[in-house]
């Protein structure tokens, strides 16, 4: 089974990057293998860049979609919604070829206020099922507060979190699996 991972947060000591490194522990002890998808390296999507060769960066992005068999997004909240980082990768992604379509998808995140981030993961959700791509239900992870389960190297510190995230990526993979029968846990 293999994974990539996408940050919608673009500062280098995201909250949400360390969401995904505990993620990526729990994909590695599974067996499994993992990529990073570095959305900094996207031009912002416009359909003149798309008409004459693709830019080499959404080349090599589009390519990680095709290997991996799931994704798993963390994605701040900002303004109630996704980070126009995160929108822009899924418009590559979409165009020339829907590499969205038929994909498993966990989401998870976390942000500084109060409601976690349910409002900007509702909204994502309905983006991925509008271009064929499968959310997974649950567990859900929107973590409110986010210093607050970290410690100051960066670690997760909530064990509740922790196994939360052992479980969503391990149902991650099944969902994978069921809907791709072909890929092997």
């Amino acid at each position: 089974m293999h994974f990539l991972a996408i940050c919608g947060s673009l500062r280098a000591h995201s909250f949400n990057r360390l969401l995904l490194r505990c993620a990526e522990e729990v994909v590695l002890h599974q067996g499994w293998s993992i990529d990073w998808c570095d959305l900094g390296a996207l031009p912002l999507y416009s359909e003149d860049l798309e008409a004459t060769a693709l830019p080499e960066s959404v080349q090599r992005y589009k390519a990680q979609f095709k290997r991996a068999d799931a994704l798993l997004i963390a994605t701040p909240e900002y303004n109630h919604s996704i980070s126009a980082a995160l929108k822009n990768a899924i418009e590559w992604a979409t165009r020339k070829g829907n590499n969205l379509d038929g994909k498993a998808v966990a989401v998870m995140g976390t942000s500084g206020g109060f409601a976690g981030t349910a409002r900007a993961q509702a909204h994502l959700n309905q983006i991925l099922v509008h271009v064929g791509a499968y959310p997974l239900p649950r567990p859900v992870i929107q973590l409110p507060f986010a210093k607050q389960h970290f410690n100051t190297e960066g670690r997760l510190i909530n064990e509740q979190t922790r196994s939360l995230i052992e479980k969503q990526v391990i149902a991650l993979g099944v969902w994978a699996n069921r809907l791709n029968p072909v890929s092997v846990l």
